[in-house]
């Protein structure tokens, strides 16, 4: 599964894989106290890792270099922006799937 969503996060537009990736991160934040880079790095798509740490870092995460390990810091929930265009049913269909299943691990 990871493959297949790391191959259609690379396609879709750049704005939807970004609100992708910042509800992602919002969503590993609440399921895990900690997360090793190689695994959120999976969920995110073709990120390089440090792109990852940075955006981490902004959001207040720790990082253990020794250990690669991500800790995330909870924050008031996100208000999505509806702005971005319309995309395909099954980007969304994508979207929504890999949402509802990082969710249900909740």
């Amino acid at each position: 599964m990871f493959y297949v969503m790391k191959t259609y996060v690379s396609i879709i537009r750049p704005s939807i894989a970004e609100e992708f990736r910042e509800r992602t991160f919002a969503l590993v934040s609440r399921a895990y106290t900690s997360i090793s880079l190689s695994a959120l790095k999976s969920y995110l798509g073709d990120l390089p890792p440090e792109h990852i740490l940075s955006v981490a870092q902004q959001k207040g995460w720790k990082y253990d270099a020794a250990a690669q390990i991500l800790s995330p810091v909870v924050h008031a929930p996100r208000t999505i922006d509806k702005s971005f265009a319309p995309s395909t049913l099954d980007t969304f269909r994508l979207v929504t799937t890999t949402t509802a299943t990082l969710e249900g691990a909740l």
